[in-house]
């Protein structure tokens, strides 16, 4: 009998340690998965920003040339 509830002492720990190693996984699973979610949410943000970015820079553009072409008549005004 002595040797069975050896055994069965072993077991159970054995088993314990098991459970505290998932236990383990799991909480690193569950912590990437939020660093993900972060990133997505971070990417998306950026993402925001650069075609806010992207449409600002092209209103520039076009005021750009609206001054180049104002500029072309007042040259050939003050040539006349």
């Amino acid at each position: 009998m002595a040797l069975v509830e050896k055994e069965v002492k072993e077991l159970k720990s054995n088993i314990d340690g098991w459970v505290k190693d998932i236990d383990a996984r799991m909480s690193s699973i569950e912590n990437i998965e939020k660093i993900i979610n972060e990133n997505v949410n971070n990417t998306n943000h950026n993402y925001e920003l650069i075609l806010t970015l992207k449409n600002e820079l092209n209103e520039l553009k076009e005021e750009i040339k609206l001054m180049k072409v104002m500029q072309l008549v007042l040259l050939e005004r003050k040539i006349k």
